[in-house]
């Protein structure tokens, strides 16, 4: 597991989590905090002499494996079965090196810690929902009433096996859409989302109430090579500061910044945007990398 730390526990509990892991599931975390290049050979001998049977954990963190493993990649002994990528949006291009760094599958799964497991993709690239545990709706995010499939909202969920703690219409904060009643290729009758998008904070709100999500900026990073990271946060419908990390190696990096901030803005009218060069972007506190942040409410 590429994994964060149960921050919500005490220390001493942090420990037995990571004991009983260790020797009752057979598990082994990798820390998402502190994942780095100097630690490539460490990596390579761990991977070679635990041959784990999958790979799971966030999709930034994993990718950022892959990313590390890449130069040492011919010399890397196991194949996982597949690699499970969970808890953030799975790009292509981030499913694409995976695939080739561990030369498996890659699945998604969309779940949430406090409601289980909420859709799993099939060999066929279909997302099925887990429709026998849990009846999953898309809402709007402002009035909160069910939109038609295939239009992105809101998603709420109702447990359907959770005798202890049921909860009613929770709403998580994800935003996906349902897709329009269809068969998969795979045979399987569960009903089918679009990929899970991202965040309701990750929602923007510009001057007059329109509502862009934050899952453009990531379209726009890939024709930059120079940026690295990247963090848009968003303080008030006017006010927005948009945080560089970049490769002061390659040539024309201060171009590549100034077209990407421009870019940004192109479509946030309205929004001030403030361009901060940063050495670095920490990661959130539970381990997951935050491209794009509203601070105050939708």
């Amino acid at each position: 597991m590429v994994w964060g730390n149960p921050i919500e526990l005490s220390t001493k509990d942090q420990k037995n989590v990571r004991f009983k892991n260790r020797l009752l599931r057979n598990r082994v975390i990798l820390s998402a905090y502190d994942l780095s290049d100097a630690n490539c050979e460490q990596y390579l001998r761990f991977l070679n002499r635990y041959q784990p049977e999958y790979l799971y954990g966030y999709a930034t963190a994993l990718d950022t494996l892959a990313r590390i493993l890449e130069p040492v990649c011919g010399r890397l002994r196991c194949r996982p079965a597949a690699v499970i990528s969970t808890s953030e949006t799975l790009y292509p291009e981030q499913r694409a090196r995976l695939k080739s760094i561990f030369r498996c599958q890659v699945a998604n799964e969309y779940g949430a810690r406090d409601a289980g497991i909420l859709a799993f993709e099939c060999p066929c690239g279909g997302l099925h929902i887990t429709a026998e545990n849990v009846l999953l709706e898309i809402v709007d995010p402002i009035t909160l009433q069910p939109v038609p499939d295939g239009c992105r909202g809101l998603v709420v969920t109702t447990d359907l096996t959770n005798h202890a703690m049921p909860r009613l219409r929770y709403l998580l904060g994800d935003v996906a859409a349902r897709l329009p009643a269809a068969r998969c290729p795979c045979g399987r009758s569960l009903p089918l989302l679009q990929p899970v998008e991202g965040r309701e904070d990750a929602i923007f709100c510009l001057p007059g109430g329109r509502l862009v999500h934050g899952n453009f900026l990531n379209q726009l990073a890939r024709k930059y090579d120079a940026i690295l990271q990247f963090r848009l946060t968003q303080s008030a419908p006017e006010i927005g500061t948009l945080q560089l990390v970049l490769d002061h190696g390659r040539s024309g990096w201060q171009t590549e910044a100034a077209a990407f901030a421009r870019d940004a803005a192109s479509f946030l009218p309205g929004m001030q945007l403030e361009t901060r060069q940063v050495s670095e972007i920490p990661v959130t506190a539970s381990g997951k990398h935050r491209y794009a942040v509203r601070t105050f409410p939708l």
